[in-house]
């Protein structure tokens, strides 16, 4: 059988709809003969009969009518730009949204639910799924760079494998305390790495605390055991304070970290280790890493950036609100917990 024709999309008009509905529910036609018979893509007419087809409320059948199947499309035609237009129509909360977004790197989300938070005596209320289709509009597109994916639509990511390491003397990650995975405390922490290009050695050795999400980074000339230990207990240091101190460390299977004893040994520090191949088992840091990958994109070269320039984007990640911490920012969850920390580390 020959393929359909290709070519340029067009709405499909009410002539077609109802060829659509004879062949489908009389003649019972595949979807690939309606498509060959309308001269359409196959996808084109899957998703016109999964979206505007009916239930027939007295035989429980999915139908599709051509009159139904249009005044659906147009419905949600009009509905969606409704949602659109709300942004254009309100200048003040259009500037407060493009400011936050690209002067401070703000995510949808936060701006969302800051905007709801600091005009409470505003009828104005906007969600985030409103600010990312807004984003991912022809409107507004020069807004997307300044997202966390830098993506103008929504798009499926592929997950690649680490290379297996064996590493001695591993405590696995079920074994945590359920104080951990509550995440009750302060100096709880998970650690990763964020790596250089294949030129370049130099990688950046990160830390999170699970409870109040601060984040704080090392750059390390190569990633072997001794420099990784040497940037965590530097890290780790932060938290020793009267009130607080480290008490884990979650990590994953990467041959720097052959060397962690030394942490269990001499700084008491408890180590756990995702399983191979599980890196959403630490899935905060990898997040995080992710916010850090904004301001330093793949590909770049570490060995360019300076401790400073990593200190500033911690301060303005660490400054930012979250809404896990209740739209707190992680600096201030630290200092009501008692660790004196300012904007740097």
């Amino acid at each position: 059988m020959t393929q359909p024709i290709k070519q340029s999309f067009k709405q499909l008009s009410i002539s077609e709809r109802e060829e659509i509905a004879i062949l489908f529910n009389k003649k019972k036609y595949s979807l690939r003969d309606i498509a060959l018979a309308l001269s359409r893509n196959v996808s084109t007419i899957s998703r016109e009969i999964k979206n505007n087809s009916v239930k027939n409320k007295k035989t429980g059948i999915i139908e599709y009518i051509a009159e139904k199947a249009t005044l659906k499309k147009y419905q949600r035609r009009k509905y969606c730009k409704i949602t659109l237009k709300k942004i254009k129509e309100h200048p003040e909360l259009e500037k407060y949204i493009r400011e936050k977004i690209e002067w401070e790197d703000w995510s949808p989300e936060t701006v969302s639910k800051l905007w709801n938070i600091e005009h409470p005596e505003s009828t104005i209320t906007v969600s985030w799924k409103t600010i990312y289709q807004y984003c991912y509009s022809v409107w507004w597109q020069t807004l997307c760079p300044h997202l966390y994916q830098k993506r103008y639509r929504y798009k499926k990511r592929k997950q690649t494998k680490a290379e297996k390491v064996l590493i001695p003397e591993r405590v696995w990650i079920e074994e945590r305390p359920k104080i951990i995975q509550k995440r009750e405390r302060v100096g709880d922490t998970e650690s990763d790495f964020i790596v250089s290009t294949k030129w370049d050695a130099t990688a950046l050795t990160t830390n999170i605390d699970r409870k109040s999400r601060y984040l704080q980074a090392r750059i390390i000339p190569v990633r072997a055991c001794n420099e990784a230990n040497t940037a965590l207990k530097h890290m780790m240091e932060v938290y020793n304070t009267k009130t607080t101190q480290i008490h884990s460390v979650t990590l994953d299977n990467d041959i720097a970290f052959q060397h962690h004893t030394e942490l269990r040994n001499k700084m008491h520090i408890q180590t756990y280790f995702c399983h191979p191949f599980h890196s959403w088992e630490k899935w905060q840091i990898e997040y995080w890493n992710r916010l850090i990958r904004r301001y330093i994109p793949k590909k770049s070269r570490l060995a360019d950036y300076t401790q400073n320039e990593i200190d500033r984007i911690l301060e303005k990640i660490n400054n930012t609100p979250r809404k896990c911490l209740g739209w707190k920012t992680p600096i201030q969850v630290l200092r009501e917990e008692g660790v004196a920390i300012g904007g740097t580390i």
